[in-house]
C-alpha cells in the first residue's frame, strides 16, 4: 500500500523520462553554455516540482510532530525512515 500511495501521490509529480538519444542542451549555472549529452530527459505529463517539494516537506513535518509527541509522552520509536515511523506498542 505504501508503494502504491507513493507512486500515486509523489512519483507522478517528479517523473522524468530518459531516452538514450544524443542531443544538445543548454547548461545554466555561474556560466551558460551548450553541450552534447548522450541521454535526453523529458518531464512527465504531471511533472510539478513545487508540489513535490510541498509533499516531501509536509511529510518531514509530520514525522517531526510525531517524534515530538512521543517525547512528550515519554515514549520512543524503533526507527524512522524518510516517510515512516515505527513506534512501540502502547499499553
Amino acid at each position: 500500500m505504501k508503494t502504491i500511495a507513493n507512486s500515486c501521490s509523489y512519483g507522478i509529480f517528479i517523473e522524468v523520462d530518459v531516452e538514450d538519444k544524443r542531443c544538445d542542451v543548454d547548461v545554466y549555472g555561474l556560466e551558460h553554455f551548450r553541450t552534447k549529452v548522450s541521454k535526453e530527459e523529458r518531464f512527465g505529463h504531471f511533472f510539478h516540482p513545487i508540489i513535490v517539494t510541498m509533499l516531501t516537506s509536509g511529510a518531514r513535518l509530520l514525522l517531526a510532530m510525531a517524534e515530538e509527541w512521543l517525547t512528550r509522552h515519554r515514549s520512543y520509536y524503533a526507527f524512522c525512515d524518510t516517510d515512516s515511523l515505527a513506534v512501540k506498542p502502547f499499553h
